[in-house]
Order: structure tokens, then sequence, then C-alpha cells
């Protein structure tokens, strides 16, 4: 995903990364290859990830210039909007961001084991009788 997104990032400052993307899409269809020769089956979800490599670059580029179309304009001083909306607007952000990883990892540090719901409890024995009660 990271790759996909350097790609869009690239293309948005107009970088012609066609070659890279090509190569990326080449080599997945080889090491799929390769690796249906070796297990006998083909990767899960191939033609998706040759899809993401192809077109997700593409997506992520126009993502980013409508964006910046957008926030540009928002911080031209001659309208009038200014600097600082957008400074409080990424102040919010990043004391989210901080927040929802602080609470993440105070969870994770917790609440070690309980995190595996999944996972069976062995059960007590059973209590064994001898003979028959009548």
């Amino acid at each position: 995903m990271g790759f996909v997104i350097v790609l869009g990032l690239l293309l948005a400052i107009d970088v012609d990364v066609r070659g890279i993307i090509g190569l990326a899409a080449f080599f997945l269809i080889v090491g799929a290859g390769l690796a249906s020769i070796l297990t006998g089956k083909m990767p899960r979800h191939l033609l998706l990830l040759i899809a993401v490599v192809i077109i997700g670059p593409i997506v992520v580029c126009c993502i980013i210039k409508v964006l910046f179309a957008q926030f540009w304009e928002f911080l031209n001083p001659t309208t009038g909007n200014g600097v600082l909306p957008v400074l409080i607007l990424a102040g919010l952000m990043t004391a989210s961001f901080l927040y929802v990883r602080a609470r993440l990892r105070a969870g994770r540090q917790h609440n070690q084991r309980e995190l595996h719901t999944n996972e069976r409890q062995p059960l007590p024995p059973a209590p064994y009788e001898d003979g028959e009660d009548h």
C-alpha cells in the first residue's frame, strides 16, 4: 500500500513512473508464476493486486491533486480565509491521532491476554464415578 501511495505522490508532482508501475506488475506476474510452480496453486487475489498496482497510483494522484488545489485556494490570503483554520484543524487531527495511539498502546499492555477471545480454554476434568447409583 505504501508503494502505491509513493507512486501516487510522484505522479502528483509530475514524475513519470509508468516504467516503475509496469515493472512492479511484471514482477507480480512472474512471482505468481513461480509461486504457482512451487506450491501448485495461484496466489490469492493476484488480479486484485495487479489492478491496485496499475490503477492505485493514478487514483492517489487524482485525490492528491484535488486536495492540493482546494488547499492552496483555502490558504490564499487574498480571499480572507488565511492559515489559522488550517493550523487549528491540523492541531486537532494531531491531538486525536496521539490520543488514539495512546489508548491503543495502553489497552494492548493492560489486557494482553484478553485480546485472544477466540482461544478455547481447557475444560476441567469430569468427576469419575466407579459404580452405578440405583
